[in-house]
């Protein structure tokens, strides 16, 4: 079995488990402030969990049926969905190293940008939002933080996402030196060899079926580059042969301080 199947069971068991449990009753101040896991072994809000799971938006729900390794998004939804959490990002940090920030994650993920929740269609902002902190170290920016600037400045298209623009004008304003690099793959390997994280726009293939942004960190003596997927942990976790990623890519974006 693998990694993301096995993943996806762990989750279904927690969910039933945690409707299971739903029928026995149990205090609804338990309910909220808890992850799934903790929310399971200490009975949360064992009352409602059946209408817990039922309140979780179509569009969630579409998500995990196509990526199962985003089950705590869907989870977590009736616990965080409305709440208002503290978004520093400062433990996810660490010196020298371009962090992994999901769009999903609880902190952000069911804010709305546009006409969507973060979590289905802000990969851009949660990208450059990677890229500064990995290039500053700062942490006075979240994606979300990235994505009410898009919406503000006509960045987002309703129906479309956000515009490629949003690397530049968004780097720009981030205080980062942004240049474009579309596919010339001299230019790529050259920012690459100099050290530069970049950003690309990739189309239909490994990382999604529409349009999607990656950050790349770097590139080894292999031709394997490292990223971090914005949507993904496993992937995040593989290294990604230059030509594939070369193959599904519409345009690449270098950033230096």
């Amino acid at each position: 079995m693998t990694a993301e199947k096995k993943r996806f069971v762990a989750a279904l068991c927690i969910l039933l488990v945690y409707v299971l449990w739903g029928m026995t009753g149990c205090s609804a101040e338990q309910s909220v402030g808890f992850p799934v896991s903790a929310a399971v072994v200490g009975g949360a809000d064992r009352a409602c969990a059946a209408h817990h799971m039922a309140v979780v938006p179509e569009a969630i729900w579409e998500k995990v049926r196509f990526q199962p390794d985003t089950m705590e998004y869907a989870a977590l939804y009736y616990a965080f969905g409305q709440a208002d959490l503290d978004t520093d990002i400062s433990a996810d940090v660490t010196a020298g190293e371009v962090p992994l920030l999901l769009q999903w994650d609880k902190r952000w993920g069911y804010e709305m940008y546009g006409t969507n929740f973060m979590g289905i269609n802000g990969c851009a902002p949660t990208a450059l939002a990677m890229v500064y902190v990995g290039l500053t170290g700062s942490t006075d920016v979240t994606p979300y933080d990235l994505a009410r600037y898009a919406m503000a400045h006509g960045l987002y298209v309703s129906g479309q996402g956000t515009k490629w623009s949003l690397m530049e004008t968004g780097g720009r304003h981030l205080g980062l030196k942004v240049q474009k690099l579309w596919k010339d793959e001299n230019a790529i390997r050259k920012a690459l060899a100099d050290g530069k994280l970049m950003t690309v726009r990739v189309g239909a293939g490994d990382f999604t079926d529409g349009g999607h942004f990656l950050v790349i960190c770097g590139i080894d003596e292999h031709d394997m580059l490292t990223i971090r997927d914005p949507n993904s942990r496993e992937k995040t976790a593989q290294p990604w042969a230059f030509e594939r990623v070369m193959e599904q890519a519409s345009c690449f974006w270098s950033f230096e301080k």
